[in-house]
């Protein structure tokens, strides 16, 4: 009598297992191997980055945060509108202690010491525009912090003039572009951090120029009045100067986690690694795909 030959069971691969659906019907099956799908994974970003970086197709991790970070620079842009635009509109009580200042020469005139703050405004507005282009090259930041320094040393310098003249060079050319390449800058690094939230972000950094009329009215009264002119000039430069100074500071370029020592791979080797790429992700595809349609591959 002939032994029964007792067939065993086919050894499966543990990193495979079949997927059933509620009524038992097989369904492909996903890889259970931590490592095959890390590898995958990998080959996948690489490949992904390899073509972006030789196609020219800007990564994403260059989006915006909308979060994070970006609500101290919403902060950084409150501070900068209030201390910009509200010394701008607050001109008026400087204006007045100018005007009745009988030591500086040329101040006899209204007209003539409302020209001061004139210029500031209309060279605040018309720099937006070329603050623009240097952010586009350098960033935020540098061109906000320049405009900074701007605004202190004009103030500085109109707090030691003594002829109207000369107040428009300092506080109307020198404060006045400080004013523009200070602020504009503030407004488009609130727009780098922000997509989905980018109207209330927006909103609240503008919210500052409100704030900042009220104080610096206020301010600029009780300094004049207890300091004269021009030491409140100085202390406005002073108070004004350090805070935007430090708020523009925090405009970190968005997406420029590389390290700038790092020199970027030719276009042959990123094609030559994209290849590569392509060919380990290829296999790795065919393999998961055979295993899926024959369980017991």
């Amino acid at each position: 009598m002939e032994a029964e030959v007792v067939a065993k069971p086919p050894q499966r691969d543990s990193s495979y297992i079949p997927q059933t659906d509620a009524q038992g019907q097989f369904r492909p099956r996903l890889l259970r191997s931590s490592r095959s799908f890390e590898e995958f994974q990998r080959s996948s970003i690489s490949l992904y980055r390899s073509s972006t970086k030789t196609l020219g197709i800007p990564e994403q991790t260059d989006a915006p945060p909308n979060g994070g970070w970006g609500w101290v620079v919403v902060i950084s842009a409150f501070l900068i509108h209030m201390n910009v635009l509200g010394l701008q509109y607050s001109f008026g009580v400087i204006y007045k202690a100018l005007r009745d200042d009988p030591s500086l020469a040329g101040g006899e005139s209204r007209a003539a010491a409302a020209v001061t703050g004139s210029i500031a405004s209309s060279l605040m507005l018309l720099f937006s525009l070329p603050a623009g282009i240097l952010v586009k090259h350098f960033g935020p930041r540098p061109v906000s912090a320049c405009g900074a320094l701007l605004i202190a040393l004009g103030l500085m310098l109109s707090s030691m003039t003594s002829d109207l003249r000369v107040l428009y060079l300092t506080y109307g050319v020198i404060t006045g572009i400080g004013y523009g390449i200070c602020w504009a800058p503030s407004v488009m690094a609130v727009n780098m951090y922000f997509t989905t939230r980018r109207a209330l972000a927006t909103g609240i950094a503008v919210a500052g120029s409100g704030v900042g009329t009220i104080v610096y009215a206020n301010v600029s009264n009780h300094l004049i009045s207890a300091l004269g002119w021009r030491l409140a000039l100085f202390q406005l430069a002073l108070i004004a100067g350090l805070s935007n100074l430090l708020s523009a500071l925090t405009f970190f370029p968005v997406g420029k986690d590389a390290s700038p020592n790092q020199e970027p791979a030719s276009d042959a080797a990123q094609l030559e690694q994209g290849k590569a790429d392509a060919g380990n992700l290829a296999l790795l595809s065919a393999d998961a795909c055979a295993r899926s349609v024959d369980p017991e591959a």
